[in-house]
């Protein structure tokens, strides 16, 4: 048999391969989706303000690649909770003591200077993302976080 015309009991290799990939490409589109909508979900039920809204495509801009909306951790906490007593729900391990990782109580104006200024953590690093947002672009996401619920 020459090369090129391999074939797998009968069938020409290339068909079975590019099923295979659009497959794969598939499942990772489904898988993608999914990530997506746990990172932009709006809580059930809930309508939210002009601000939070605003603060919600921001979320989406600067925050969604390591941080859901919901408890499940990326690669940084989810933010489910984060403005209710004791903060957000945290890896077994970790423990901040209700407060931000740089010891900061968790109120509007230290979350704040956390997306200004970020920090090293116990899961990791936060880079200092509020560098790259306005003023009322950080309020419109404290917003947004305070009405996440766990």
């Amino acid at each position: 048999m020459c090369a090129g015309q391999w074939r797998l009991r009968g069938f020409p290799k290339w068909p079975i391969i590019g099923a295979s990939i659009a497959i794969a490409v598939a499942a990772a589109g489904v898988w993608l989706f999914g990530q997506l909508r746990l990172a932009s979900a709006a809580p059930l039920g809930v309508q939210l303000s002009a601000s939070a809204q605003r603060g919600q495509q921001v979320f989406q801009l600067h925050c969604a690649a390591c941080h859901n909306t919901s408890t499940h951790v990326k690669y940084g906490p989810g933010l489910a909770g984060l403005f209710e007593p004791g903060g957000p729900l945290l890896p077994d391990g970790v423990d901040y003591g209700g407060r931000l990782p740089n010891g900061q109580e968790i109120n509007p104006a230290s979350v704040a200077e956390w997306l200004r200024t970020g920090g090293r953590g116990q899961i990791g690093v936060m880079p200092p993302v509020g560098l790259g947002m306005r003023d009322t672009e950080i309020a419109d996401v404290i917003e947004f976080l305070s009405g996440l619920k766990q």
